[in-house]
């Protein structure tokens, strides 16, 4: 890395003090990039000479304060210089921190993974496993990045830029097909860990201000109430399937995501002021507490599997298998009855929040808090197609009876 910093002076004239003077600020331009750092100085603007960048005259003062700013360019020189000898790779704000002395840690991007794992580590409650995984699997994408492009096995955190960010993105969708989706989660994941790690004091400033990656707007999937009805009334002799389907008709008519139902036992259940059977848990991916009260569709099926061996084994309510068996099983019985779409535990609660809640009218904001989301914007981005097209259907309906109310206007002026 050669030597070609450059370094300037000048007065801050937006600055006063209380006798009326700037302060000098010294420049760093390095790489594309600046920074800059007050030389201690302060003067009046009339003894600044702007084209020289020094101050003016011959006066004691004036020689004084021209000294200490060739002093502190040279300060600036040497500090480069040895980084430069010693092999470091360095930017403008390594130089200003070691000229003022608050040089950071060095540490690298892998140390930077490292120290949130471990604290996602330390708080089981707040992160999930499979949370803790994703983590972690963002981690070995980086290191495979930075081993091909740089042929390094890591990064300090002061080197990266925009053009890395960039760079891993491209990476991602070349070398593991990626969709935009997948890209997005691991720049969301990275990103959090490059601002913990400036929290710690590793880092002074973000380096990825001016990117983004763009979420594509998802089309939301859900089963329609006809193909819901047409899984619930068909009859399985295979025992596990019977089961499968009816846990999935449970999903269906509760909106609850797989973990939630696999983690539902009695304490969950209640008696609200209505006098029905609601159900109280807390959220595990937004560590929120939501209410739902159970339709009687969901009821059947708790009524139905809460003696079941395995429920009574596990002590739960429902003898839900693995997400895995889950999703294999539920495609058998999606076949059978002839669904065209893929069926996976996740399409019950999207066939819940659409095709039960919000086609019956059920305020979005209530279904927001039944389905334990961090906000109702969460709830509105997931499902805007959807309210979209209601909202159309809404407006179709208001137009029929603006125009009847109208039609019967006119019919009573005419009497």
């Amino acid at each position: 890395m050669r030597n070609n910093i450059k370094i300037q002076f000048h007065l801050l004239k937006s600055r006063v003090n209380s006798n009326k003077q700037s302060p000098i600020y010294m420049k760093l331009f390095f790489h594309g990039k600046s920074s800059r750092i007050s030389a201690g100085h302060y003067i009046h603007s009339r003894d600044w000479d702007k084209k020289k960048k020094k101050v003016k005259g011959n006066s004691d003062q004036a020689h004084a304060i021209n000294e200490s700013l060739n002093s502190l360019r040279a300060q600036v020189t040497m500090i480069v210089n040895k980084l430069v000898l010693d092999g470091v790779p360095f930017n403008v704000h390594t130089i200003i921190d070691k000229l003022s002395g608050k040089e950071l840690k060095n540490i690298t991007v892998p140390q930077a993974c490292d120290n949130y794992l471990q604290m996602m580590k330390g708080l089981p409650l707040e992160y999930a496993k499979p949370t803790l995984i994703k983590y972690t699997n963002t981690k070995l994408r980086l290191n495979e990045f930075m081993k091909a492009k740089y042929g390094r096995v890591d990064l300090f955190l002061y080197e990266l830029t925009i053009d890395f960010i960039r760079e891993f993105e491209v990476f991602l969708k070349q070398k593991f097909s990626n969709s935009q989706t997948t890209c997005y989660k691991h720049y969301q994941r990275f990103t959090r860990m490059i601002r913990y790690a400036m929290q710690k004091g590793f880092l002074q400033k973000y380096p990825f201000d001016d990117y983004k990656i763009k979420l594509p707007k998802k089309q939301v999937e859900f089963l329609t109430i006809e193909e819901i009805n047409k899984i619930e009334s068909t009859h399985f002799e295979i025992e596990r399937l019977e089961i499968i389907k009816d846990l999935f008709i449970f999903s269906c008519y509760s909106g609850l995501a797989f973990m939630e139902v696999s983690n539902l036992t009695e304490d969950n259940l209640f008696i609200g002021n209505d006098g029905e059977v609601w159900l109280k848990m807390t959220r595990q991916k937004t560590k929120r507490e939501f209410k739902v009260p159970l339709l009687p569709q969901a009821l059947k099926v708790i009524e139905k599997y809460r003696d079941h061996p395995l429920s009574r084994r596990r002590r739960k309510l429902l003898p839900i298998p693995s997400n895995q068996r889950f999703n294999a099983y539920i495609q058998e019985v999606g076949d059978i009855c002839g669904i065209k779409k893929k069926l996976h535990h996740h399409l019950a609660r999207k066939s819940f929040s659409v095709s039960i809640a919000l086609a019956n009218n059920v305020p979005i904001e209530s279904l927001s808090r039944m389905l334990g989301h961090a906000s109702v914007a969460v709830t509105l981005q997931a499902y805007a197609s959807i309210t979209d097209a209601k909202i159309s259907e809404d407006f179709k309906d208001l137009r029929k009876r603006l125009v009847i109310r109208n039609r019967a206007m006119k019919k009573k002026k005419k009497e």
